[in-house]
Parts: structure tokens; C-alpha cells; sequence
């Protein structure tokens, strides 16, 4: 399977399930960072769309609230911790 049916693949599925979103955006970062993927297919495989819709959407039910999912987003992307200090 392609690198590009690989990530549209993730992009509309698991991403979108908070118990598989870090798993799915984990496979995503290795994706992106180890394979040479060109921009050009990154943007055609709807990925940076899903991203964008799975960081600013609203607290609903189906994705999790948006405040975990800003963290799960950070913590795989740059290395921020999942928990913030204020929540110890």
C-alpha cells in the first residue's frame, strides 16, 4: 500500500475516534517524517484537511473534547507532555 492511501486511510478514520487518535496521528508523524512523501501528496491526501478539522472542532462525543485533543496533537507532533501541571 502506498504511503498516500496510508495516510488517507488514517486520515478519515482513527483519527476521528479518541481512543485511536494518538495511535493513528503517531503512524501519521512516522509517515510524514521517515518516508519522502511530497508536499504536494500531503495536501492531496486530505491531510492536512482532517487535521485542521480534528484541532478546531468543538467538544463532541464522536471525536472527544478539543482540549484533549490539542494535547494528544502536541504531545505527538512536539514532544509536549499529554497532562498539563495544572491538572497535578
Amino acid at each position: 500500500m502506498s504511503f498516500v492511501a496510508v495516510i488517507v486511510e488514517l486520515t478519515y478514520h482513527p483519527l476521528f475516534q479518541p481512543n485511536e487518535s494518538m495511535a493513528a496521528l503517531e503512524e501519521l508523524r512516522s509517515i510524514v517524517m521517515e518516508s519522502d512523501i511530497s508536499p504536494f501528496e500531503v495536501n492531496h491526501s486530505g491531510l492536512i484537511r482532517a487535521i485542521l478539522q480534528y484541532i478546531t472542532q468543538p467538544d463532541i462525543v464522536v471525536m472527544g473534547p478539543r482540549d484533549q485533543r490539542l494535547r494528544t496533537f502536541l504531545h505527538v507532533f512536539a514532544g509536549c507532555p499529554v497532562r498539563s501541571a495544572l491538572y497535578y
